[in-house]
């Protein structure tokens, strides 16, 4: 007896992407570390391009463990109707401010999923959505 799903397609079903989810993430915060917000923009959808990240008071960054999110990925249709695949990826990173807050942080170190999706087969991985 075979099975079809009609819909979103999770990324075990991906083909041979130019970068996977894990190193779009990875790419991510390499430009974040750089506080390269315009290259940090290429990894993101288009609504997330307008986040404010005080990179000017951002003293330090670091990208401490990153994973495939597997079970852990929840996805809701409010942060993308009708992707063509998602996924999510597990990071954990510290982060530190001159004053000891900023962009929503205060100093320390997180562990957060981010949410990616492609648009359709050809496209890239693009963050979503983040958070714990």
């Amino acid at each position: 007896m075979s099975l079809f799903f009609v819909g979103c397609k999770p990324v075990e079903e991906s083909i041979e992407d130019s970068l996977s989810p894990e190193e779009s993430v990875e790419e991510y915060f390499k430009y974040w570390i750089a506080k390269d917000k315009e290259m940090m923009n290429t990894f993101v959808v288009d609504n997330k391009k307008i986040v404010a990240y005080d990179l000017d008071e951002m003293t330090f960054l670091e990208l401490n463990t990153l994973e495939s999110g597997g079970e852990s990925c929840y996805w809701n249709d409010a942060w993308y109707q009708g992707p063509y695949q998602y996924t999510c990826v597990d990071v954990t990173f510290t982060i530190e401010f001159k004053d000891g807050h900023g962009a929503g942080f205060s100093n320390g170190t997180y562990k957060w999923h981010y949410f990616l999706i492609k648009e359709t087969e050809q496209s890239d991985w693009l963050i979503v959505m983040w958070g714990i």
